[in-house]
């Protein structure tokens, strides 16, 4: 008896799966990986002080480890001691002007207070004069009130009237602008303020005497001896962080549209294949650069590519300056 062997419906289903995945194995292994080289970049900060110092004691050396807050350089603020002194002096300086200023404009209004009253004075005495002599010129002669009479003391008295107004209106003017000028601040009291400010600041920086570690990281490059002065905003020493957060890396003008701001990449070190962490691309730059001959396949012949800034994760194990290779993953 012949047995006629059935026909598994399951078969349809798993043949083509099977299809399908060997399809997309075959398409990943022949598919080109973006792939592209650069350094391990520490952030670097530059540490210094707004004040002239000099350097007391140096605790630290480069490359070594440090803790955050820990004392790295002790200051001595003895320049900023004398800047404070000084300070203060030229404040003492200005308030004296600002009196003698103030005196000067005091003195400048009791004066015009002074000519103003002697001058209408002179005026009023001189108008009842010239009134006077036209009344009594009145009495002799045949001068009625009403009648016209033409009489040179006539106009002299508006004139003198005239001058007594105009007088006042400018002495009036004198001594408002001169009250004005005593109610403002003068322009060395605005100065002494702005030193009073500098005063609390040098006061602040006075008390700080030390630069310390602000988080925890590796000393660079220590650019001061002992003993030695230094002036405000100088660089004292640099200092990063203990792994790099970010990297530096070339694509070739080849590959630069095949790489966008966002995209993940696979790091791995140069030197160290085991040594691998992820990133992620935070910015492209703007023009073709020569690539570093360190990166170059053939280190001799020159290669243009665009520039690409990777954040890493923090997690890493790579060394500052470390030759990476990042592979895009898709």
């Amino acid at each position: 008896m012949n047995v006629v062997p059935r026909f598994n419906f399951l078969y349809w289903l798993i043949l083509p799966a099977l299809v399908f995945a060997c399809w997309k194995i075959y398409l990943s292994a022949s598919q080109p990986q973006t792939t592209f080289f650069g350094y391990a970049e520490n952030k670097e900060t530059q540490l210094s002080v707004d004040v002239p110092v000099k350097v007391k004691n140096i605790f630290v050396s480069p490359g070594q480890k440090v803790s955050k807050d820990q004392v790295l350089i002790e200051l001595d603020l003895e320049a900023t001691d004398l800047e404070i002194i000084q300070t203060r002096h030229q404040i003492a300086q200005l308030h004296k002007e600002a009196r003698v200023k103030k005196s000067e404009l005091l003195a400048s209004v009791e004066k015009a207070r002074t000519e103003k009253a002697a001058k209408m004075a002179a005026l009023e005495r001189e108008l009842a004069e010239v009134q006077s002599k036209l009344d009594y010129q009145k009495s002799l002669s045949s001068y009625k009130p009403g009648k016209e009479w033409n009489n040179p003391l006539e106009k002299n008295i508006v004139d003198i009237k005239a001058e007594i107004q105009s007088g006042k209106a400018a002495y009036d003017q004198l001594i408002s602008s001169l009250q004005k000028s005593l109610s403002l601040s003068s322009p060395e009291e605005e100065e002494a303020l702005g030193l009073e400010e500098k005063i609390k600041f040098l006061h602040y920086d006075r008390n700080k005497g030390s630069i310390k570690a602000p988080f925890d990281g590796l000393v660079g490059n220590v650019n001061c001896r002992t003993a030695e002065y230094i002036d405000g905003h100088v660089t004292l020493l640099s200092f990063y962080e203990i792994r790099p957060t970010q990297a530096l890396a070339y694509v070739h003008e080849s590959m630069s549209l095949s790489v966008n701001i966002g995209d993940s990449v696979e790091v791995v070190s140069a030197m160290h294949p085991n040594h691998t962490a992820k990133g992620i691309i935070t910015g492209l730059g703007h023009r073709i650069v020569e690539i570093p001959e360190r990166l170059r396949k053939i280190p001799e012949y020159k290669t243009y590519g665009l520039e690409v800034y990777i954040g890493l994760d923090a997690q890493n194990i790579f060394l500052q300056k470390e030759a990476l290779k990042f592979t895009l993953i898709k």
